[in-house]
């Protein structure tokens, strides 16, 4: 049977078909295929299309961008004890969904896993001291991700709003490091992203990743792409170009700068914007 150029295997046509016994194995058949060159074409380059392979699933990118963004923060709870002390505890079982909208958690126990809402796939895992949940006036969001308690169960200190500010208020110093560091480089991050090219981000990124030794080791253009939230093919483009200006050597899980001020000139926020369709910069 021919159904959109496919054979399709039919159970009650076993026994007549001796050929049915492959029927699952064999690569997709073509009705006429080879009696009219313009179906073979068609069917050519609906091949072509399932067998392209793309590094960097857009699922896989929303994965990494999420986990840089849910559960930022990890504190020490036994550190903050006599400020918890007075909040609530809720325990949860097995897999079970924690609702926390409007509300903070601090794990006590166990583990919890924050998975995508919608698609159900693994974002990433929090371990004791991890905070989590959807309150904006902490900076905190769970951007359509849910969290799950793990096998063993899991137990939580919850805050409102009000026990929030209580919390943090006597040393907000250390919240405020991480929340306007995390600021800062989402602003310059869409900033580059609206104005520059993928070159400049790449550039910004790899200077963060050298730090002081100006070498990075056991980074992947992949892993870039996954950090930046694009594709790979679009790294290694952005890695041609910086290696044309003299600006890395590339080798296999291997970045080398060598030329720091020509890469901050690259990634610098102030250099003249790419021109953009839509008139932005």
């Amino acid at each position: 049977m021919i159904v959109d150029g496919y054979a399709l295997y039919n159970p009650e046509n076993a026994a007549a078909d001796k050929d049915s016994g492959d029927a699952l194995t064999r690569r997709p058949a073509v009705a006429g295929a080879a009696d009219d060159p313009a179906q073979a074409i068609t069917f050519k380059s609906t091949r072509l299309q399932r067998r392209r392979s793309v590094t960097g699933t857009p699922e896989r990118l929303r994965t990494e961008r999420l986990a840089q963004t849910v559960g930022l923060i990890q504190v020490e709870p036994f550190s903050h004890r006599q400020v918890f002390d007075h909040f609530p505890k809720q325990e949860f079982g097995p897999n079970e969904v924690i609702r926390c909208e409007g509300v903070l958690c601090v794990i006590e126990r166990g583990w919890v896993q924050i998975r995508h809402a919608r698609d159900k796939y693994l974002v990433k895992s929090l371990t004791i001291g991890a905070v989590f949940g959807e309150m904006p006036e902490m900076g905190h969001t769970m951007l359509g991700t849910e969290a799950v308690a793990g096998s063993s169960g899991v137990t939580v200190t919850t805050m409102n709003p009000v026990q929030a500010w209580q919390w943090i208020a006597p040393d907000p110093h250390w919240l405020l490091k991480i929340i306007g560091a995390r600021l800062y480089e989402l602003e310059a991050d869409l900033h580059r992203i609206e104005c520059h090219s993928n070159e400049s981000r790449v550039a910004a990124l790899l200077l963060k990743l050298a730090g002081q030794t100006g070498v990075i080791e056991g980074v992947t253009q992949k892993r870039v792409g996954e950090m930046l939230g694009i594709h790979r093919e679009i790294v290694a483009t952005a890695a041609r170009e910086l290696r044309k200006c003299g600006a890395i050597e590339t080798r296999l899980r291997k970045i080398t700068i060598l030329d720091t001020a020509e890469l901050r000139a690259m990634s610098d926020l102030d250099r003249l914007p790419r021109r953009s369709r839509r008139g932005v910069g």
